[in-house]
Parts: C-alpha cells; sequence; structure tokens
C-alpha cells in the first residue's frame, strides 16, 4: 500500500510540474511588465533595442523582429545572409552602407556601397506603396544598417526556389 501511494505521489508531482513551471513563468512575466511599466517611451525604446541586440547575438535565435533604429553589422546584427520582411502591420525602410559620414550615422555616398529599400506588409498603411515583402541580404561586418519608420523582421536566409537558377 505504501509503495501505491509512493508511485501515485511521484506521478501526480511529475505531472505538477509543467503547471508549476507555467505559474512561474506568468509570475515572472508579471513582474516584468511592472517594472517595464515604470518606464517612458525612450527608455522602452532602448529596452526593445538592447533585447533585440542580444537576441540577435544568440546563435539559438531563428527570427528576431529589430525595431527602427542605427545598428553596426558584427556588433548589433551578426554578419551573414539574412531574410528581412515587414512586422506584421507595419512598413519600413532599411539602409545598408558602408562609408559613414561626419555625424557617424549616415552614409557618406549614396552612389557606392548603398543600399536602400522600403518593405512594407500588405495590409499596412503604404502596402500598396511598396512593392518589397521580403529582401536578403548578405551582411558584411563592419558595414551599417539603419531602419527607419517601423520595425523588420530577420531571420538567417535560408535559400527560395527559383526556376531561373
Amino acid at each position: 500500500m505504501k509503495k501505491m501511494v509512493s508511485v501515485f505521489l511521484s506521478v501526480l508531482l511529475v505531472l505538477s510540474l509543467p503547471f508549476c513551471s507555467s505559474f512561474a513563468d506568468e509570475s515572472n512575466q508579471r513582474k516584468w511588465q511592472k517594472k517595464l511599466s515604470t518606464l517612458d517611451q525612450e527608455e522602452l525604446r532602448d529596452v526593445i533595442s538592447a533585447a533585440s541586440s542580444v537576441l540577435l547575438s544568440k546563435s539559438e535565435w531563428e527570427i528576431v523582429t529589430v525595431p527602427a533604429g542605427f545598428y553596426v553589422v558584427g556588433e548589433d546584427i551578426p554578419a551573414g545572409h539574412w531574410s528581412i520582411s515587414f512586422a506584421p502591420g507595419e512598413y519600413a525602410f532599411i539602409e545598408y552602407f558602408y562609408k559613414t559620414d561626419a555625424t557617424g550615422k549616415k552614409p557618406a555616398d549614396l552612389f557606392t556601397d548603398y543600399y536602400y529599400e522600403g518593405i512594407s506588409d500588405p495590409a499596412s498603411a503604404m502596402g500598396s506603396v511598396y512593392a518589397s515583402r521580403e529582401i536578403d541580404l548578405d551582411l558584411q561586418e563592419g558595414w551599417h544598417v539603419v531602419i527607419t519608420y517601423g520595425s523588420l523582421v530577420f531571420k538567417p536566409y535560408t535559400g527560395r526556389f527559383s526556376p531561373f537558377h
């Protein structure tokens, strides 16, 4: 009888573990929400930008939404071949360049080593204006990425079927 009660309690404990971890995750999420609710808009944008940079630097991530901002490839975004698309309901512009002007934040030359593209969700306010839904870029270390107006979704390039390749 003791053995049966012991087995029953063990099974009950194992079955309750997912609920306990779920409760802990929910409690942890509430703590973060409470802390974040004290921040102003600027501070929240900084937190989002910092969290995105950390996510991008980790090798195990697959898809990351990158907010508007200035990024250095190799520091903020890992170098490599990326598929970049719109965040749901948004449109954004991406600039990709090597040399910066005196401010260090804008391209020095719009005619060489420079790429610019508007990317949009068809359902967004600019959806009918910008045809690009996804682009592929080979981001080189030391180059710069500027995202304006909205967020973009970065994921490792996995290739696409094309009858022309």
